[in-house]
């Protein structure tokens, strides 16, 4: 389980892989945005997948495999109404339906 201090505004990376497998499971704050994007700078050679909006009720994963984090992966979270601890789940080395502890 980890916490990071989100920011309002736009794209914060919470997570960085190089050649690893991870899932990440987040569940708060409802309305906020999360995605991977894969690859180099946010304008250039890069491209986003998976992107989902929370909704507080549920749980969204997130899943990075070894392959496609060999140019960079970032879990990132935007649209957060105040700047806050986020709290999620990371599971690295391979990619996992559920997670292993309750939030």
């Amino acid at each position: 389980m980890r916490t990071k201090f989100v920011t309002t505004g736009g794209w914060r990376t919470l997570e960085t892989f190089w050649g690893q497998s991870a899932t990440g499971f987040f569940h708060l704050p409802g309305g906020a945005d999360i995605r991977v994007r894969y690859g180099g700078n946010k304008w250039w050679n890069s491209s986003v997948r998976q992107e989902q909006t929370l909704n507080g009720d549920r749980v969204f994963s997130l899943s990075i495999g070894s392959i496609g984090s060999l140019v960079r992966a970032r879990m990132q979270m935007r649209r957060v109404k105040h700047d806050q601890d986020v709290t999620y789940h990371i599971i690295t080395g391979g990619v996992v339906s559920t997670p292993k502890i309750p939030f």
